[in-house]
């Protein structure tokens, strides 16, 4: 999941350059921007689904009473 993660971390701060570089751009191209702020959003589903997916995989081989420490 780590692994997952980080790729995906990486590629937000690719697109958060990329909407950077757009909204300083001589010529301002608002489908380009809103392309790319689409892309963040799936990145961030992405993120939050590998994110419940990890803690759903690590709390199925827990006990009901391991779970419950938690």
């Amino acid at each position: 999941a780590a692994d997952d993660i980080f790729a995906l971390r990486q590629k937000h701060r690719d697109g958060r350059k990329q909407i950077a570089e757009a909204l300083t751009a001589e010529t301002i191209d608002r489908a380009k921007i809103e392309s790319l702020r689409a892309e963040q959003m799936k990145l961030a589903e992405s993120a939050t689904k590998r994110l419940s997916d990890a803690a759903v995989d690590a709390v199925e081989v827990l006990t009901p009473a391991q779970r419950e420490a938690l």
